[in-house]
């Protein structure tokens, strides 16, 4: 599993049964393709809008 998805994952609560498990990891790795890709510059700071 991705870090992301193991992340997800870590959040949930921890009483469900295998299948649950397995069902609820298989919808939100299906939601984390699905979306798109957010890319972060961490070199580039947002700069301020002038006004």
């Amino acid at each position: 599993l991705n870090t992301e998805l193991q992340t997800e994952l870590a959040c949930r609560r921890e009483d469900s049964s295998f299948s649950e498990f397995v069902t609820l990891t298989i919808k939100i790795d299906n939601l984390m393709r699905q979306a798109p890709k957010r890319k972060i510059d961490k070199g580039n700071p947002r700069k301020p809008t002038p006004g």
